[in-house]
């Protein structure tokens, strides 16, 4: 079975060969006077193929049709798939640590498929709550039209892209404070998802190190006020037509530095844009060195620092420093769905021109 890259590839170069197709069958020389040209033009112009379509109606409706099938309406299922019951669950005192707690999805979760499920571990971090503080984590599978995230309307085709592996939610019983796009605020800690290399090379040509430097390699969040569903409460549902975003867009310490640089919660690139871009390493060197997304020396050997994210190619791991409780998956590039898209919207405006 093609991945969705080769059968967009394969639908560009249809579209492509569209474009050539759709010249007058006798071209006419350069050389030719102008009278003449204007005489083969007409003389060519019911020798076009497709007569009974113009070429910028047919790419029209094909890109229409990408845009449908990423927005659902063509998947069967125009919302997201339910989430498991609780797949793990821990009872936190004041002080403990959630250090190397960890859960990996199985096939009761997600099935019909060769790749290795995800296996998420909290990395750092502390409970701080008096009293008991209860922490699950829920799994489901991703949708189909998840794996074509930047085909979204609206998303700007290049502003996301599709998840891989699988989704966790996190959730406690205590919480500092909670907002209307999903948002639940928590003691900062550090979440590490692995992924599988066979399944991420479905969706790039590139290796991780060129998608980070690009800004397209994270752990993501649902940031689900893009949509506007809302509940009975005046909060926002997740939805389909919500984004898949950079898990530390979600943050709320130290919010203020990224917002200063022109950092958005909504569109990933806006952090490349800003020219923050994670840091390619290992949290183990992360943790044990003195550099983050700011630099070289802007923290102690020991410490994290909330915002720093990265991407441990070499162990097929994506990690995050986060405070928030929300929805989490691995993102790996969003760049050949948009350029495929933008391919062919150019060629349909090109023949629409013509």
């Amino acid at each position: 079975m093609l991945s969705p890259v080769r059968c967009l590839a394969r639908i560009t170069q249809l579209t492509v060969c569209m474009c050539l197709l759709s010249l007058p069958l006798s071209a006419a020389p350069t050389f030719m006077a102008a009278s003449a040209l204007d005489s083969a033009s007409e003389a060519s112009s019911s020798s076009r193929l497709w007569s009974g379509h113009s070429l910028g109606s047919i790419l029209d409706g094909i890109l229409a049709k990408l845009q449908s099938i990423g927005n659902g309406s063509l998947s069967g299922n125009s919302g997201l798939r339910a989430f498991s019951d609780a797949a793990a669950q821990w009872r936190m005192g004041k002080d403990s640590t959630i250090e190397d707690m960890e859960v990996q999805a199985d096939d009761a979760i997600d099935i019909g498929h060769n790749f290795t499920k995800t296996r998420m571990r909290f990395r750092g971090g502390r409970n701080r709550f008096n009293g008991n503080n209860d922490l699950s984590i829920k799994i489901r599978t991703k949708n189909r039209m998840e794996k074509m995230a930047g085909f979204k309307e609206g998303s700007g085709m290049l502003k996301h892209g599709p998840i891989i592996g699988q989704v966790f939610r996190l959730e406690q019983t205590q919480y500092y404070e909670t907002t209307t796009d999903g948002r639940k605020r928590v003691d900062p800690f550090v979440m590490e998802m692995d992924y599988d290399q066979a399944e991420f090379e479905t969706t790039t040509g590139l290796t991780e190190l060129q998608e980070l430097l690009a800004g397209c390699c994270y752990l993501g969040w649902l940031n689900i006020g893009v949509d506007a569903i809302f509940d009975e409460f005046g909060d926002h549902l997740a939805s389909i037509n919500d984004k898949w975003v950079n898990a530390i867009q979600g943050n709320f310490a130290n919010w203020d530095y990224f917002e200063n640089l022109g950092v958005n919660r909504s569109d990933p690139l806006s952090l490349k844009e800003a020219g923050i871009i994670g840091l390619n390493m290992s949290y183990d060197a992360y943790l044990a060195g003195t550099t983050t997304i700011r630099g070289a020396n802007t923290k102690q050997a020991g410490e994290f620092w909330v915002g720093d994210f990265g991407v441990d190619d070499d162990n097929n791991k994506m990690w995050a420093v986060v405070d928030h409780h929300s929805d989490f998956a691995t993102v790996p590039e969003p760049a050949h769905y948009g350029l495929l898209l933008g391919v062919v919207a150019v060629l349909a405006g090109v023949a629409r021109r013509r």
